[in-house]
């Protein structure tokens, strides 16, 4: 079983715990977006097996600036997944589900796709933006 690791950051300890324990069960591969931030926290990523980050410099917050460098960033992981054919591919940030969704129903549509919430944001919360869903 293949599984790859899409992330929107640098990896944090959460997700490589899901890393080393995916390694136990077959062949593992992360993809990240390495933003280039001065004050990035880098952890120790898996040496065993492969890992691969997708350089691009991106501002923390402005969404709009952000969600352009996000396309290309789409672009170039996409085509990284379609190299490695992955089963399972494991998110853990809407933008990321999105990838994995296009990959999924264009290029894999037997993909399994892990998406992982480790926090919902504030918006979900609000009372006035529930009512008027419901």
């Amino acid at each position: 079983m293949k599984t790859l690791f899409l992330l929107s950051h640098t990896p944090i300890p959460r997700f490589l715990k899901r890393i080393h324990v995916a390694k136990k069960q077959g062949n593992t591969k992360v993809i990240y977006w390495d933003r280039l931030l001065q004050n990035d926290i880098k952890f120790t990523l898996p040496n065993e097996g492969e890992c691969e980050s997708i350089k691009l410099k991106a501002p923390q917050g402005k969404p709009l600036k952000r969600s352009l460098l996000l396309m290309y960033f789409s672009i170039l992981s996409i085509i990284r997944i379609a190299k490695y054919k992955p089963d399972n591919i494991h998110v853990g940030n809407f933008d990321m589900l999105f990838i994995a969704c296009m990959y999924k129903i264009f290029l894999n549509k037997n993909l399994n796709i892990i998406y992982e919430i480790g926090d919902l944001p504030e918006l979900v919360f609000k009372k006035n933006l529930i009512a008027k869903l419901f």
